[in-house]
């Protein structure tokens, strides 16, 4: 989905590919016979450009409309493995196990056309499981809660319309936001956050979109992560106020990636105790969250307050079904 299309003649092209650039053909090129010559599917060499030459001389003074491409390190079999697993998570939490039916088929659909091609993210996500299952859950379940966010806003303010290139940068944003965390000591990141003194502990704690941002762009020989995607990585923990981290910025520098990821990294970590010292429920999570307008986009917090409106109504019914009598929390 990601636009990265460029207009070539085959000698451009091929200073390009004996430059070490990789692209693939937007459209097919066919041979006299108009049979397929070449496809859009294989990374173009050297050797197609002689084949261009010799049996398609008409192609020699056009230009021909192509896409930058990274060649693949991950095998297809384990890329279609990782999305279905991936998206498996949708039935493994209640909060997400009880979505309906048009919901999970959104999910489905956009992580399959987001991951398909995209082997850098899955390459960090298996990083991400083998550092911390807990970070990885989480992450999981953030770009769940960002993908039906987006969803809302846009049926609510854009008449429905969805923009899958901006559906794929969030998601890129969703999955990639905590790959700084394998920077630092696993049992310190495992620990819940109101565990954490406050102390330069927890500042260094809150820097870890600098080691994302750094980790990314280290290895962008590897990816074509967009660098509006990486700035929005960066500034997922920042608040509208200037009061978040690690930059302080504030308002309108901080991107609608940002703030949906934000928005949806908060609510993920509250609903699973990592902003509470105890299991508490669910009504206390949900105002703790609506607390934090001012802070966090109000647009973003009602998307997600209302798109999870069932896990409150569910929740309440269990938990009376559970305790008639008394008024304990569970």
């Amino acid at each position: 989905m990601s636009s990265n299309l460029i207009s070539l003649t085959i000698k451009e092209l091929e200073n390009e590919i004996l430059n070490g650039k990789n692209f693939v053909l937007v459209e097919p090129i066919y041979d006299s016979k108009m049979q397929v010559l070449i496809g859009t599917s294989k990374i173009l060499t050297t050797k197609d450009i002689e084949k261009i030459k010799e049996r398609c001389p008409d192609c020699l003074d056009k230009k021909i409309t192509l896409k930058h491409t990274i060649p693949h390190y991950v095998p297809e079999e384990k890329r279609i493995q990782w999305i279905d697993y991936v998206i498996s998570f949708i039935d493994k939490h209640n909060y997400f196990k009880t979505l309906s039916k048009d919901n999970k088929e959104f999910i489905s659909k956009y992580l399959k056309m987001s991951l398909k091609d995209s082997d850098y993210v899955i390459w960090k996500l298996s990083q991400l499981k083998t550092f911390s299952l807990k970070i990885f859950e989480h992450t999981i379940y953030t770009t769940f809660v960002s993908i039906l966010a987006y969803k809302y806003i846009c049926i609510t303010k854009k008449q429905g319309m969805i923009d899958g290139n901006e559906l794929e940068k969030l998601i890129y944003v969703s999955i990639l936001h905590t790959i700084g965390l394998t920077k630092y000591d696993q049992t310190f990141v495992e620990r819940k956050r109101m565990d954490i003194d406050v102390s330069d502990e927890k500042a260094n704690y809150y820097q870890y979109s600098l080691e994302s941002v750094k980790l990314i762009h280290s290895e962008k020989e590897k990816h074509e992560i967009p660098e509006d995607v990486v700035e929005a990585i960066l500034n997922h923990n920042e608040y509208l106020d200037g009061s978040g981290q690690p930059r302080g910025i504030g308002g309108k520098d901080i991107s609608l990636l940002s703030r949906i990821v934000g928005a949806a990294s908060f609510y993920e970590w509250l609903i699973r105790g990592d902003y509470t010292l105890k299991e508490r429920e669910y009504k206390i999570y949900l105002e703790k969250f609506r607390q934090m307008k001012g802070k966090l986009d109000p647009e973003i917090i009602d998307a997600i307050d209302k798109t999870f409106q069932h896990v409150f109504t569910n929740i309440t019914n269990q938990y009376l079904s559970d305790y008639p009598q008394s008024g304990k929390t569970r």
